[in-house]
């Protein structure tokens, strides 16, 4: 994928930025079809600008969250959002300095 046609749009963590970056995005050029945003929270907020413009999601842009939170549950369609095992990974990090010969 060339980075170039990919447009990315930064907002703070907030359900106002997620809306605010939707509409950038909508009012660009080509809309996309789909949309990764970097929280479930900037998700939520996506997901509220399209229905308030009435842009259906999923049927005209898909949009995927990140950190499964509770709040993906109660947007409307439910979001689809990515969970990663920061736990898990910190805890294997600190066991592997930990477990390396001095």
């Amino acid at each position: 994928i060339d980075r170039a046609t990919v447009p990315v749009v930064e907002g703070a963590y907030r359900l106002d930025d997620g809306r605010r970056c939707m509409e950038r995005l909508m009012e660009e050029g080509t809309r996309p079809t789909a949309v990764f945003c970097g929280s479930d929270i900037l998700a939520a907020g996506a997901i509220k600008y399209c229905h308030a413009a009435g842009i259906a999601v999923p049927r005209e842009v898909s949009i995927v969250g990140f950190d499964n939170l509770e709040i993906a549950e109660l947007t409307s369609p439910e979001l689809t959002t990515l969970e990663v095992p920061a736990r898990d990974m910190g805890r294997i990090a600190a066991d592997y300095v930990l477990a390396s010969p001095s």
